[in-house]
């Protein structure tokens, strides 16, 4: 299994999805209780699918996509890579994030113990690897090195267009004003009003 899923890894690497998905496909289902396994068949199926405007092109392969993601988390429940994908699928494809904001919800939670491990773990072997010095050093700075910031203010401005679209489209002045209010009360004090 893990040789099948290396060169499936290595394929997909190389933008060959349909060989990818053939090799999974290859697979004999009882073989394939592996939740990467079935988030690599999934993800080579909707790879395959889209279309120019980024969705799957047959609404069939998005049900395919769904019920092989919810598979993968019924398998492994605390698999957080198959968590965030469902949750993505459930948010972009369905357009609901009522159900899409639990999985994040539980994947954040999941991961954030698995980091929290991981950075605890390397702060102490690089204070005793390499300095004391290095390992605070990495501790200080590890803010920088998992969030990427530019990625969180591009959700920050998709955020705030859809709020500054709300204002333009309200129906009632009541609920233009309560928006307007809300829009102006997380501008920063120093930036010019419109």
């Amino acid at each position: 299994m893990k040789s099948v899923l290396t060169t499936v890894n290595s394929l997909m690497r190389a933008h060959k999805f349909k060989q990818a998905l053939e090799m999974i496909l290859r697979v004999k289902p009882g073989d394939m209780p592996h939740p990467d396994l079935i988030l690599r068949k999934a993800t080579c199926l909707k790879l395959l699918s889209l279309d120019e405007s980024g969705f799957p092109a047959d609404g069939r392969v998005l049900l395919e996509f769904e019920r092989l993601l919810r598979r993968a988390v019924a398998i492994d429940p605390l698999y957080v890579d198959t968590l965030v994908e469902l949750a993505w699928c459930y948010y972009t494809f369905h357009d609901n994030a009522r159900r899409a904001r639990p999985l994040f919800e539980k994947a954040l939670k999941i991961w954030g113990v698995q980091i929290t491990d991981a950075i605890d773990g390397l702060g102490k072997c690089l204070a005793e690897t390499e300095s004391k010095a290095a390992g605070l050093r990495f501790l200080s700075n590890i803010n920088k090195k998992i969030i990427d910031k530019k990625q969180l203010a591009k959700s920050r401005s998709v955020i705030l267009l859809y709020v500054r679209d709300r204002v333009r489209t309200a129906k009632n002045e009541a609920d233009r004003r309560s928006f307007r209010r809300w829009l102006l009360s997380r501008r920063p004090e120093n930036s010019p009003t419109t």
